[in-house]
C-alpha cells in the first residue's frame, strides 16, 4: 500500500518530512556509482575486444552472459548471506574481487582465461550489488523509499554517461593493448568502490545498540521484529530464497530482460556494422533520458503507485527496441536514446522499490538479491540467443524478438503484478 506518512524514527516526528540524504546514503551511492562505471564500461567495450579475438557475435555475447551468469548462481546465497551476517564486509569484499578480475583479464589474452576471469568478477559483483542495494533499503525512509531508490539508481546512470564514452575512446585503436589500459583502469575504480564500501558505518552503530544495557535501548531499534501489537511477526514464506512478495516483479524484469539486454551487449555491434562510428552518442543522451526521470519519477512512484509509471513506459520500450533496426545514422539511433533512457530509469527504481515494499524489514537482502537475480537471469538466458540468431541471421533481427519479449513483460506485468492487485490479494489474506 501507499503510504506517505512518516514514520516514528528515532529522532523524527510523525508527518515531517524525514531526511533522505544521510552520510552511509552518499557512502554507499559513491561505491555503486564506481562499480557500475566498471560495468557500463565492459558492457561498451567486451562484446568488441571478443570480436577482435575471435571474430564471433557468438562470443561477444558469451562474455557478457557468463558475467550474468555467475552474478544470478550466487544472488541467493549473497542474499542470505546479507541478511544474516551484515552487508558491508560483503560489499567490500565483492568489489575486491572483481578488481582482481580486471587485472587478470588484462594480462591474458586467452580466451579461455578472459571468460573464467569474467565469471569470476561475476561472484564479486553478485554480492556487491546485492549488499549495496539492501544498504541503501535500510537507510532510506520507508516513506521516501521510491523516491531514495530512485536517486541512489543515480549511480549507474553516472556509469552510463561517462564509462562507455571513455571506454571506447581507450580503445579507439582496436589494439589488444589498448585493453590491457581499460581493464587496469576498470581495476582501479572497482578497488575505490571496496574502499567506499569500508566507510559504511550503520552496522557498527547497530551493533553498538543492540550491546547496550536493555534499559538503554531505544525499543524502536526492534522496529520490523514485532508487529504493533507487541506479538511476534509472522515470517513471509519464501521460495528459493526469495519471499513470495518479490516472485511476480522478478518475473517481469526477467522477461524485461530478456528483451533489454539487447540495448546493453549488441548495440555496439549493430552500430559498427552499419558503419554509425563510436556509439558513445547513443550512451550519453541515453543517459540524459534516465538522469531526467530518476529525478522526478520517484516521487510519483511513492505517492501515486507503480502502474502509473510501469505500464506506459514498457509500452515505450516495445515500440523504440522495434524501430532500432530501422535506424540510418548515428543520429537517429541517438534520437530512440532519449525515450529509452526515460523508460529505463523509470522502470528499474519503481520495480528496486516495490520489491523492497513487498518483503518484510528483515527479508532486505533477498529482495535485492531478488532484483539483481531477474536482470541476470535475462542476461545469462537471452544473449547467447540473441548472439546465435545474429549470427545466422541478420542483426536486426535480434531487435525485433527483444521488442517481442518486452511486451511479453508488460502483459505480465498487467496480468500478475499490478499494485491493485497485489494491495486486493493482501485485503483479502489480512481479513481471513
Amino acid at each position: 500500500m501507499n503510504d506517505n506518512r512518516s514514520e516514528n524514527r528515532p529522532g523524527g516526528r510523525e508527518n515531517k518530512k524525514e531526511r533522505l540524504l544521510t552520510r552511509d546514503y552518499a557512502v554507499v551511492m559513491l561505491s555503486s556509482g564506481c562499480m557500475n562505471f566498471f560495468n557500463n564500461a565492459a558492457i561498451a567495450a567486451m562484446p568488441l575486444y571478443m570480436m577482435l579475438l575471435t571474430g564471433k557475435a557468438f562470443f561477444s555475447g558469451l562474455i557478457m552472459s557468463v558475467y550474468s551468469m555467475t552474478a544470478l548462481a550466487v544472488r541467493p546465497v549473497s542474499g542470505i548471506l546479507c541478511d544474516r551476517f551484515g552487508r558491508v564486509k560483503l560489499l567490500a569484499a565483492g568489489a575486491f574481487l572483481c578488481a582482481l578480475t580486471c587485472l587478470g583479464m588484462g594480462f591474458t589474452p586467452m580466451v579461455a582465461l578472459i571468460i573464467l576471469f569474467r565469471m569470476a568478477g561475476g561472484i564479486g559483483f553478485g554480492f556487491q550489488s546485492t549488499c549495496a542495494g539492501a544498504v541503501a533499503a535500510d537507510v532510506v525512509p520507508k516513506s521516501r523509499l521510491a523516491e531514495g531508490i530512485g536517486y541512489y539508481s543515480l549511480n549507474s546512470t553516472l556509469g552510463q554517461f561517462v564509462a562507455p564514452a571513455v571506454a571506447l575512446a581507450v580503445v579507439a585503436g582496436g589494439a589488444v593493448a589498448d585493453y590491457r589500459v581499460l581493464f587496469l583502469i576498470s581495476a582501479a575504480v572497482t578497488c575505490a568502490s571496496g574502499i567506499f564500501g569500508c566507510f559504511i558505518t550503520y552496522e557498527r552503530k547497530q551493533k553498538n545498540r543492540a550491546e547496550a544495557p536493555e534499559e538503554k535501548r531505544d525499543p524502536r531499534d526492534n522496529a520490523g521484529q514485532t508487529a504493533q501489537d507487541g506479538s511476534a511477526r509472522k515470517q513471509p514464506g519464501t521460495f528459493l530464497g526469495f519471499e513470495r512478495g518479490v516472485l511476480a516483479p522478478a518475473l517481469v524484469m526477467i522477461l524485461l530482460y530478456f528483451g533489454f539486454s539487447t540495448a546493453f551487449s549488441f548495440l555496439t555491434v549493430f552500430a559498427d556494422l552499419r558503419g554509425f562510428g563510436n556509439i558513445g552518442l547513443y550512451y550519453t543522451v541515453s543517459a540524459t533520458g534516465v538522469l531526467a526521470a530518476r529525478l522526478t519519477v520517484g516521487k510519483t512512484v511513492d505517492k501515486h503507485g507503480s502502474d502509473v509509471v510501469v505500464i506506459p513506459m514498457l509500452a515505450v520500450l516495445v515500440v523504440c527496441m522495434a524501430v532500432v533496426p530501422f535506424t540510418r545514422s548515428m543520429a537517429q539511433l541517438a534520437a530512440l536514446g532519449v525515450p529509452m533512457g526515460l523508460a529505463q530509469g523509470a522502470i528499474l527504481p519503481a520495480m528496486n522499490s516495490m520489491m523492497f515494499r513487498r518483503c518484510s524489514p528483515n527479508g532486505r537482502g533477498s529482495a535485492s538479491s531478488a532484483f539483481y537475480a531477474s536482470i541476470d537471469f535475462g542476461f545469462a538466458v537471452s544473449i547467447p540467443i540473441l548472439g546465435l540468431i545474429a549470427d545466422a541471421t541478420d542483426i536486426r533481427f535480434v531487435f525485433w524478438v527483444s521488442s517481442v519479449w518486452i511486451a511479453v513483460s508488460l502483459l505480465c506485468y498487467i496480468l500478475i503484478c499490478t499494485d491493485k492487485r497485489y494491495n486486493s490479494k493482501q485485503s483479502y489474506s489480512g481479513s481471513r
